[in-house]
């Protein structure tokens, strides 16, 4: 199967979903795509003359372009697809220069064989040394090369709030979190309106704190080079300027040359604050075109979004493998132990919902080792742990059953860090050390996986204990609303215990596997079974360098 694809469209409208589900054949990882012929108009003489010949086709053309989207997105969901919008714009431009090399050039219709190799290597300049030719089935009488393709005779109509003019200075802004084919719509809209320059804002850490799975958002540098790797495909001709934003307005509050900004539905009233602040400082008005939004065609869930959108991929990451565990010779914790599962660490603050994945893992096979439950059996009377408790807090912090309060301790050390410091390095080495009692346990009763769950697993360093972590995350607000239901406490008691937690964008910093408990009970079993199905191959691989069973 060939990496890259080129795919001729001699009509967007003979392209169905059985014409596409084809191309998941011979296409693994990236399909460009292009119009043949593209344009109706023959090569301009003067820059304004292909604007004002384009204008009037940009309806037909950008549905077009958002069908073939949408079809690729339901038909091929994991192509990376990329119309290139050049030769539509400038039908003078015959050379298609792609940033990734094509393997299989793919036609949608039967074309003659001899037609078919002159026109490719007049075309197509990254071409592969071994690349592959496809003609697609097409019920279509064949079409000639050198015949121009025409719209229908009813290009569809705009929409009430769209813009169909080119214009020198465009502007758009947005997440582009793993760029998906809305984001290319509305990347693609703009471009193709575009004569001259185009500024992409890209929103920066401060600006995505609230939205969904915020910690499985990519670093801002890393959008910022896929939006520029991707425009640059779709169109060489215009210069793009693509900057981090941190705030909603970005370069409109400043910059006179602006004249288009393209949007969604959902940020159009955002273009209209955008108009009313550039009013106030004297600048000129921005015309707006507005895009649908898209459906979300790959919903797997009813608790995802009906819309296409970045917070749906990033729910689809949970439960994944988001990176691949380093393979470790022998954990430290079980340095001279003959016989040693696969030990996971479960991650998470307090009330991420751990032990409800550790439950379902139990469930699953897995040994769990509760280490909140170890820490109570710790702090006991008679336990090293007591009095070593009791000479560095005072005899205040026993209750009158003679066992150490542990809401007693917890307003002296969450409300200050010494003290919970000075907590941490006496209670966790006991801790860990019923750990490894707790392992060899488990592994004389025939577990071949043990699972470690801990708030502290982190910041006590015990992961590196462990083949691989879990994190368990959930949103600050929902984290304060399950503590307080479960202790009583007043909520700016929980706000503090919380804060006092690995942040969840260390935890993800971290765990190999994403895990939240946010949404049903379903969804994080779903989301259980896909990682413990992914976990098997891993452990098959442990396990025959280190056998485990008794």
């Amino acid at each position: 199967m060939a990496a890259t694809g080129l795919l001729f469209v001699s009509n967007p409208r003979r392209i169905v979903a059985s014409g596409l589900s084809v191309i998941n054949q011979y296409v693994r990882n990236t399909l460009y795509i292009h119009f043949l012929p593209v344009t109706s108009h023959s090569p301009p003489s003067k820059q304004e003359d292909w604007k004002e010949k384009l204008g009037p086709r940009l309806p037909y053309l950008c549905r077009s372009i958002m069908n073939l989207y949408s079809k690729v997105s339901s038909c091929c969901p994991h192509l990376d697809a990329c119309v290139l919008l050049e030769p539509i714009k400038h039908n003078h431009v015959r050379n298609i220069q792609t940033l990734r090399e094509v393997d299989v050039v793919i036609f949608d219709s039967g074309f003659k064989s001899d037609d078919i190799d002159g026109f490719i290597k007049s075309r197509v300049s990254n071409l592969s040394g071994q690349y592959k030719v496809i003609l697609m089935p097409d019920s279509s009488p064949p079409i000639d090369l050198s015949e121009e393709m025409t719209e229908a005779e009813e290009s569809p109509s705009s929409g009430p709030r769209s813009f169909d003019s080119v214009q020198d200075n465009v502007v758009l802004g947005g997440t582009f979190d793993r760029l998906h084919n809305g984001h290319k719509i509305l990347l693609s809209e703009a471009i193709i309106r575009c004569s001259q320059k185009l500024t992409v804002g890209v929103t920066d850490t401060s600006m995505v704190k609230n939205k969904l799975l915020c910690e499985l958002i990519q670093p801002c540098e890393q959008r910022i080079k896929s939006v520029r790797e991707f425009v640059q495909d779709m169109d060489s001709s215009i210069v793009y300027d693509i900057v981090p934003i941190d705030d909603p307005f970005g370069p409109t509050k400043s910059d006179p040359s602006m004249q288009l900004i393209v949007v969604s539905g959902e940020t159009y009233k955002g273009a209209l604050k955008v108009n009313d602040l550039r009013k106030e400082r004297g600048l000129p008005q921005l015309h707006i075109h507005e895009i649908p939004i898209l459906a979300n065609e790959c919903k797997e869930t009813t608790e995802e979004e009906d819309k296409m959108s970045s917070s749906a991929l990033r729910m689809h990451l949970l439960g994944t493998t988001l990176k691949i565990p380093e393979k470790v010779p022998k954990h430290p914790l079980l340095v001279g132990v003959e016989k040693v599962p696969y030990i996971i660490g479960l991650a998470g603050g307090i009330a991420s919902g751990k032990s409800s994945v550790a439950n379902r893992l139990e469930k699953l096979g897995a040994g769990i080792i509760n280490c909140d439950i170890l820490g109570h059996q710790a702090y006991e009377k008679g336990q090293p742990c007591y009095d070593d408790l009791i000479k560095a807090f005072g005899s205040d912090i026993i209750g009158l059953d003679g066992q150490v309060n542990r809401q007693i301790l917890g307003k002296i050390v969450f409300s200050d860090q010494e003290k919970l410091e000075l907590l941490n390095s006496i209670v966790w080495p006991h801790i860990l050390e019923l750990v490894r009692k707790t392992i060899s346990e488990m592994v004389c009763q025939g577990k071949n996986i043990v699972v470690i769950e801990a708030a502290v697993l982190l910041r006590a360093n015990w992961h590196v204990h462990c083949n691989e972590v879990w994190g368990c995350i959930i949103t600050q607000n929902e984290a304060i609303r399950r503590l307080q239901e479960r202790t009583k406490l007043d909520v700016d008691e929980c706000e503090k215990r919380i804060l006092a937690q690995t942040p969840n964008s260390e935890v993800v910093a971290i765990a190999n596997v994403v895990i939240s408990t946010l949404w049903s009970p379903e969804y994080t079993q779903k989301q259980v079974e896909r990682a413990w199905k992914e976990l098997q191959c891993r452990v098959k691989d442990w396990l025959t360098l280190n056998p485990c069973q008794p």
